[in-house]
């Protein structure tokens, strides 16, 4: 049965769901961008972390990670937040992503780019026959 968009993100604001399939952002945006969407009420990492009773601290801890200027300090707080949510078992890594491309010899070697929506064309260059 389909779901339209708008009523499955609404779900996910309000946290019925039972379980929820997703991914990272990936690089540049790991882990500081997405650790920091789980402290907001609307998103789903938030909804399935409301019950844990460590929730408060992980939410604290986030904020000093993004914080910090101490490289020390930060790779404590991520340690720390990372480990609570492996303990906690809020997330199942089920699945990961792989990229590859597929062109002609003519085109050269194509690199990957550090984010995966991007093509770094300007590190592309043809091979000439």
């Amino acid at each position: 049965m389909g779901e339209e968009e708008s009523s499955i993100y609404a779900r996910q604001r309000e946290g019925r769901f039972g379980m929820i399939f997703n991914r990272t952002w990936g690089a540049p945006y790991d882990p500081h961008a997405f650790l920091s969407s789980m402290r907001v009420p609307s998103h789903a990492d938030y909804q399935a972390q409301r019950g844990l009773p460590d929730k408060a601290l992980i939410d604290k801890e986030i904020s000093e990670v993004l914080t910090t200027g101490d490289e020390a300090q930060r790779r404590k707080l991520y340690h720390d937040v990372l480990t609570r949510l492996h303990q906690d078992a809020v997330y199942l890594p089920i699945s990961y992503v792989s990229l590859m491309s597929v062109a002609r010899q003519e085109v050269g070697e194509i690199p990957f780019a550090p984010v995966t929506s991007e093509i770094p064309f300007d590190q592309i260059t043809p091979v000439t026959p």
